[in-house]
């Protein structure tokens, strides 16, 4: 193995994301991080993936679950699932003996699990002879074209003694006797291409091996990752850089690696099969599930349509294919069963052809394009022609509450005013683009007056409402909702029932939409009413916990993570955003020492600082996303529209001097902000 990937792999600790136990101790570098002051558990891992595999590392460098994806179908599941996918998972654990003596990983008297240059989870343990540095990667190419399907499961060994050593490193399933004959959906080619590694090492001297684990059928494939595992190494580390580039935040360095951070939980999040098709996402890099929640994979792929066209492209593909629910036995189904998930396929085209300039994908689709407008169709249909505005039933597990739901009605817009971009740009269809143009600017005249109330003097957004007149607005009768399926969902209303009746002068933590107005480009930053309503969102709103600064979701969780992400939008100086009880500062203390979030930290009777991993479900590539777009657009204050090649950057005065390196969407320029 050459010298560049040997100084990536033994590579000093991240300084920011790590966890180190010594004699008992821990130590982590997110210094601010609620979860270093808890126990590690086994849901505690270091994640990667290229998206037909992914992995999760847990303690002493184990694999906890690398789980293989296979496909998708159609179920009648939860009111935010209705896709599953197939997948194979297996655990994997390594065995060193040196001289004849096991190694046991948790008798080290020193390990640490970081990322090596914040992107490939590694294990690093020390004994008193050797040190065992232990990577994974899947390979992918450096211009994303080709992804495997197998990933490297390698071990560097180093003799740290003063003797000439002898030793063999083996790779094993951890797999129940009874289920060995059965059991292998999942194959091993050890490092040595024999049944076991056998090495000798001279004082000072070192070997990599570089096991792979593969999907049967695929052996060729193993073997030539095998022997050119370094190649795999640099072009899978180039792929990733070429995707996030490099940002450096001076005043907060940390920042910048939970930007990344927050990119790669989305990637990890995405699924493909074999073929390289999207079938699907998790709720985020752990756990791989079954299920699909449509919604968290809408908001997984919205970096990418600024960061990875391509694949963001496929996961448009995707939603236009499956965003609407069929008719099932449980719900009627059709377009307003959820209007942000039957728009997501929309919204995601036009957010890429808007960053990019560029949509052959769509036109070598003719049949995607036409199911585009099948639905834009069905969506035009269930407009109330009086009020100019769309009914929608759920976001995803949660109400879309309301006669009509306000950030449902944001996703209309935003699909009308993408329709009318591709058909004035793309196909050149002035007609068309002057009907979606017109369309979209109706319905923000409607937004804007029937959806908006004046509180304390100031007009705000509500979170529906109940009705178009002035007295309707901020009320709707709970009995809408005591319905078969619909009345699931009261549980996480708690905080609003009163009298029976839903106040809706409130923001619902598992609520994005009217988060992204800005980024979608419905209104700026500093637009009055968009203010108004997120500084409400972090005081009188009735679902806030000022004492968590989060969102609580009824009787389900003590806060739920997307609500930490509008709450950011509150920060308007350097006191709330970086400040001790800033919003910056609390998400990086929600941060768990792998830099990544979880949907539920707090449990429904937790104090602030009293976060777990075990609250039902797993972590949050739906707040990775919106983060990720806010933080690129709003904060760092950088857009591209590819239609016009135009750059604009606007930082927020109070980010400071920052440098971000090989930014992908803006031709791999480089961008430089002074003091």
């Amino acid at each position: 193995m050459g010298d560049k990937p040997y100084n990536a792999i033994l590579s000093s600790a991240n300084p920011y994301f790590y966890l180190k136990v010594k004699e008992g101790q821990t130590e982590t570098g997110n210094k601010e991080s609620y979860y270093g002051k808890i126990p590690q558990d086994d849901r505690c891992t270091f994640d990667i993936s290229n998206n037909k595999i992914l992995i999760n590392m847990e303690q002493f460098g184990k694999i906890k679950a690398a789980n293989f994806y296979r496909g998708c179908y159609l179920t009648d599941d939860i009111p935010g699932v209705w896709m599953h996918k197939d997948f194979s998972s297996v655990s994997l654990f390594y065995e060193i003996f040196i001289n004849g003596h096991k190694q046991i990983p948790e008798e080290a008297t020193e390990y640490i699990m970081d990322f090596v240059d914040n992107i490939f989870p590694r294990t690093v343990l020390s004994f008193e002879d050797i040190k065992v540095s232990v990577v994974s990667y899947a390979p992918v190419s450096e211009n994303g074209n080709e992804r495997s399907n197998a990933f490297v499961y390698g071990i560097c060994i180093e003799n740290l003694s003063t003797r000439q050593i002898n030793g063999t490193a083996r790779i094993f399933k951890e797999i129940a006797p009874e289920e060995e004959l059965f059991g292998n959906e999942v194959s091993i080619l050890q490092g040595s291409g024999r049944e076991k590694s056998e090495f000798t090492l001279n004082p000072l001297e070192k070997i990599w091996i570089p096991s792979v684990i593969y999907a049967p059928g695929r052996y060729e494939e193993a073997e030539s990752i095998r022997l050119n595992s370094e190649y795999w190494f640099d072009q899978t580390h180039s792929y990733f850089r070429n995707i996030i580039g490099r940002l450096i935040v001076e005043k907060n360095p940390v920042e910048g690696a939970l930007f990344e951070r927050s990119v790669m939980q989305c990637f990890n999040a995405i699924a493909m099969n074999a073929e390289g098709e999207v079938v699907g996402s998790n709720w985020g890099s752990f756990p791989a599930t079954c299920q699909i929640w449509m919604k968290d994979m809408y908001y997984a792929f919205l970096p990418f349509c600024l960061l990875e066209p391509d694949l963001a492209w496929k996961g448009a593909e995707w939603f236009v294919h499956y965003g609407v629910r069929p008719k099932g036995d449980k719900c009627e189904g059709g377009v307003t069963h959820s209007l942000g998930n039957s728009l997501a396929g929309i919204l995601l085209a036009g957010i890429i052809f808007e960053s990019t300039g560029k949509a052959d994908f769509l036109k070598n689709k003719p049949e995607m394009f036409s199911k585009m407008n099948q639905i834009m169709d069905e969506v035009e249909h269930v407009e109330n022609a009086e009020d100019s505005l769309y009914p929608s039933i759920w976001i995803s597990d949660a109400l879309a509450l309301g006669k009509y739901h306000t950030g449902s009605n944001i996703c209309v817009w935003k699909a009308f005013q993408s329709m009318a971009e591709i058909y004035g740009y793309v196909f050149h269809d002035g007609k068309k683009q002057a009907y979606y143009a017109e369309k979209a600017k109706k319905l923000k005249a409607a937004i804007e007056d029937k959806m908006t109330v004046m509180v304390d003097g100031k007009r705000q957004y509500l979170e529906g409402i109940g009705g178009v007149e002035e007295s309707q607005k901020r009320w709707i009768s709970e009995e809408n909702y005591k319905k078969p399926f619909l009345d699931t969902a009261l549980i996480f209303l708690q905080d609003v029932i009163r009298d029976k009746k839903i106040n809706l002068l409130m923001h619902d933590g598992e609520e994005s939409d009217t988060t992204l107005m800005p980024f979608y480009g419905y209104c700026d930053y500093f637009d009055e009413s968009y203010r108004n309503f997120v500084n409400f969102t972090v005081t009188e709103n009735p679902t806030y916990d000022a004492e968590i600064k989060g969102i609580r979701w009824g009787g389900m969780s003590g806060a739920t993570f997307p609500g930490f992400i509008s709450a950011l939008s509150a920060a308007e100086d350097e006191e709330s955003f970086r400040g001790r009880e800033g919003r910056m500062t609390e998400l990086l203390r929600l941060a768990d020492v792998d830099g990544s979030w979880w949907w539920w930290p707090y449990s429904v009777e937790s104090q602030k600082g009293e976060v777990g991993r075990s609250n039902g479900c797993g972590k949050c590539a739906w707040a990775s996303g919106v983060f990720a777009v806010m933080y690129i657009t709003q904060f760092l204050g950088i857009r591209h529209n590819g239609i016009y090649n135009e750059t604009q950057v606007s930082p927020m005065k109070f980010l400071g001097r920052f440098r971000w390196e090989n930014i992908p969407f803006a031709g791999g320029i480089a961008i430089e902000r002074e003091e």
